[in-house]
């Protein structure tokens, strides 16, 4: 059975992150590894599918015709972490977002 913990204090769009990233784990069948450079794979690999899931290409467009393409604005409008901003527009870069 999987658990989600998280600390008090965070942001909705922290916490909405924070609960995607955690999916993603699941998603990969991640377990706990030891081994920091496996472990940053999974890290990055969590990440990358829950800006999948949280941000849609015209969602992203949508906010960006709003409030421009600076990432904080972005990720305030999108309900996410400037992180998670960063992300897509690194994955959209290499063109593995549509």
């Amino acid at each position: 059975m999987w658990r989600v913990l998280y600390r008090d204090g965070l942001s909705h769009a922290e916490l909405v992150c924070a609960v995607a990233h955690e999916l993603g784990h699941a998603y990969h069948e991640d377990d706990f590894v030891d081994d920091h450079i496996r472990d940053a794979r999974q890290e990055a690999r969590a990440d990358r599918w829950a800006v999948r899931a949280l941000i849609t290409a015209k969602a992203y467009e949508q906010a960006e015709a709003l409030v421009g393409s600076h990432a904080g604005a972005l990720a305030t409008e999108l309900n996410v972490t400037v992180e998670y901003v960063d992300v897509w527009k690194a994955l959209h870069e290499k063109a593995l977002i549509q």
